[in-house]
């Protein structure tokens, strides 16, 4: 994961900028993390030791990563705490006080808000309501942005715009999530692009009584049955910097077993355009212009081993400033000649788990 961070030159700037925090442990974590992005900034042949970084993180995240008698552990579960970590305390280090304006703005975006949720908006003519969700989106965001706004959540935080429609009286309700990793269904049993990845995600899902806990205004009376429904996700805010988890593993608890869903799942190197899995593309409005849709590859990380991420073992592929691609495998570091022709092999389709993605510069 660290591999794959350093190759992200947006993060490399940020945390070589990082403010000092006040809390040593946290200091310590910055500091140590810093040492170690620089030494990776070197892209020799060589490995390093971050013994200084696993003990900074020990003391904040024991469930994690523990000095003595490491296990394996989930990367994306550590990368999400990483990112969180860094949000908060670059959140802390950066604080403002709240003016009044900024209380009053952050107040009228909130009755604007709750002003367009609370229209009774309808399936069969949600053409009418296309710009009041557009609206919802851009809203919803600017709270973010004045409340909860970090260096870290502009360079790769999400925006998923959610819709649920009952099956019963047609109403739609509309929910709003925000995602620093976006985790992407993985198809079972067939050769696939991530594309399909992103189709299977934001496709039209049945939530019938067995799995849903949807209650619409038109149930009757509280005993009544959940009502089925369908529900739409899409992308309403794509950051600058867009970390994909595949979600391979899962667990039958009929079987009491850890499943892995070994799918081979290839991905662009150049170019991946996400324009037509946006809110805009759902609702055929313009595409606003100064929003990413298109990315690069930047790094990738593999899983292999394992049926589940309490075991196995970890490598880690990295573009290096000068274009160049690199294999990081423990104490084994080797340079990548063909970075289009490593994707398609089986060693990593198969097994791809985070992917690294920044957006092409406008």
């Amino acid at each position: 994961v660290i591999h794959c961070l350093a190759g992200i030159e947006g993060f490399v700037s940020l945390l070589l900028q990082f403010p000092t925090p006040q809390k040593k442990s946290d200091s310590n974590l910055i500091s140590s993390l810093q040492l170690v992005i620089q030494q990776c900034q070197n892209w020799s042949l060589s490995s390093i030791k971050p013994n200084k970084l696993l003990l900074a993180i020990s003391s904040l995240a024991p469930h994690l990563v523990t000095i003595h008698g490491q296990s394996q552990q989930d990367a994306g579960e550590f990368l999400l705490w990483l990112l969180d970590a860094l949000h908060e305390m670059h959140k802390k280090a950066t604080k403002v006080d709240m003016t009044e304006e900024k209380q009053s703005l952050i107040a009228q975006l909130k009755s604007e808000k709750d002003t367009i949720q609370s229209l009774e908006m309808r399936s069969d003519d949600i053409e009418t309501y296309r710009d009041k969700l557009i609206k919802l989106s851009s809203v919803d965001y600017s709270i973010l942005e004045q409340e909860n706004m970090s260096s870290i959540y502009k360079m790769c935080c999400g925006q998923l715009f959610e819709a649920r429609e009952c099956q019963q009286c047609k109403r739609v309700s509309t929910n709003i999530e925000y995602y620093t990793i976006l985790t992407l269904p993985v198809p079972q049993n067939t050769n696939s692009d991530i594309r399909l990845c992103f189709e299977l995600f934001s496709q039209i899902e049945s939530l019938n009584h067995s799995h849903n806990m949807f209650r619409c205004t038109c149930t009757i009376k509280e005993s009544d049955f959940p009502t089925s429904a369908s529900r739409l996700a899409c992308l309403s805010y794509l950051p600058s910097h867009l970390i994909i988890q595949l979600a391979r593993f899962s667990y039958d608890y009929a079987r009491k077993q850890a499943l892995k869903n070994q799918t081979p799942v290839v991905f662009p190197v150049t170019g991946l355009d996400l324009s037509s899995f946006t809110l805009s593309s759902k609702l055929k409005t313009p595409l606003d212009a100064s929003q990413p849709t298109l990315y690069d590859l930047c790094g990738f990380c593999v899983h292999t081993g394992a049926r589940t991420t309490s075991y196995g073992h970890y490598i880690a592929y990295s573009k290096a400033k000068d274009g160049a691609w690199y294999r990081f495998d423990d104490n084994y570091v080797s340079l990548v000649n063909d970075i289009e022709k490593e994707i398609k092999q089986p060693f990593v389709s198969q097994n791809t788990y985070l992917i690294f993605y920044k957006a092409k510069r406008h």
